[in-house]
């Protein structure tokens, strides 16, 4: 969502599980900003039951250990978005979305080389995103990067609402 009017659309593929990431233009002060919009494959090995998806312990440090030490499918999604041709001539950019992945994981490290977690250095970088899992501990796998040529005026987690993810909500400006 965004209070400044969104223009030239773009839809990109990404290979090889058909999932997209959509590019739109903002103006914002006269500068270009492109701003994308991620959805990312999840883990699809786990079940699902009326609470959410089952996540015995095991099965959540072996999906924990894959996440940070392995090549995964989201990893390989973020290096192709890296190489988005839209993303080279910007000024400035944002990236949100469900990355459906943890923090520091192989493809959100892979993010921060490029880009700043807008919930970093904030109370809420590691709560919880993704509600519909039954599981002690809720991951967060929703995130807002941004180039570093902008800065956070506040981020949060919204803890509260009717889907299955608490949004996360940011305020950008420039240095």
């Amino acid at each position: 969502l965004s209070s400044r009017p969104l223009v030239n659309p773009e839809m990109h593929l990404l290979r090889p599980h058909g999932h997209a990431v959509l590019v739109v233009e903002m103006k914002m002060e006269k500068r270009r900003v492109l701003v994308c919009s991620v959805h990312l494959e999840r883990v699809r090995s786990l079940k699902k039951n009326k609470e959410g998806f089952e996540l015995p312990w095991e099965k959540a440090f072996q999906i924990l250990k894959t996440e940070l030490t392995s090549n995964t499918p989201g990893s390989m999604a973020v290096e192709e978005i890296l190489t988005l041709p839209a993303l080279r001539p910007s000024e400035e950019v944002i990236i949100g979305g469900d990355f459906n992945t943890v923090p520091f994981s192989t493809a959100i490290r892979s993010m921060g080389r490029h880009y700043d977690d807008a919930l970093r250095f904030t109370a809420d970088y590691f709560i919880g995103t993704y509600t519909m899992v039954a599981f002690p501990v809720k991951p967060r796998i929703d995130y807002i990067f941004h180039s570093a040529g902008m800065k956070v005026l506040s981020a949060s987690v919204i803890r509260e609402g009717v889907g299955d993810h608490y949004p996360v909500r940011a305020v950008l400006g420039f240095e």
